[in-house]
């Protein structure tokens, strides 16, 4: 049997939760907390211009410094699962998480973790418990193939 991992995630928190079978019971491997996340853009931006040398008007800021730390934290995760990966620690990989958070995961998730991506759901599901996670995610993960 290989093994499934599933990360439960939005952009402050995170599990991963590992199974073997199907119908088996799920382990957590991991919790991952982002405090930076839950954020506001007001709290992590000063409100003074910094110093400048340069003379004409100032830089402004085109990235919004929450979705920064929704990449950064999408980034984490990312370098977590590779070294997962590397280490031959899933098979399978179920990715859950509220829709653009999802889009950052896919947009740094690289090969050769991609290819274990089996399915995906765009949904909030971080502060359900593990009852009720099996409950909601369980019917859109594929069964996993018999062996021949």
């Amino acid at each position: 049997m290989a093994t499934t991992w599933i990360l439960v995630s939005d952009a402050s928190r995170a599990r991963i939760f590992s199974f073997e079978k199907d119908d088996g019971p799920w382990r957590l491997v991991e919790q991952i907390e982002h405090p930076l996340g839950r954020a506001q853009t007001k709290d992590l931006v000063s409100d003074r211009a910094g110093r400048q040398r340069e003379i004409g008007p100032p830089v402004t800021q085109q990235t919004d410094p929450a979705e920064q730390e929704s990449h950064r934290f999408a980034e984490r995760l990312c370098h977590l699962l590779q070294k997962a990966s590397d280490e031959h620690r899933f098979a399978r990989l179920v990715l859950v998480a509220p829709p653009r958070f999802l889009g950052y995961l896919r947009e740094v998730l690289r090969e050769p973790v991609a290819r274990h991506v089996v399915a995906s759901l765009d949904k909030d599901y971080t502060l359900h418990d593990e009852k009720d996670l099996r409950r909601l995610i369980t019917p859109h993960v594929p069964a996993e193939k018999a062996r021949a």
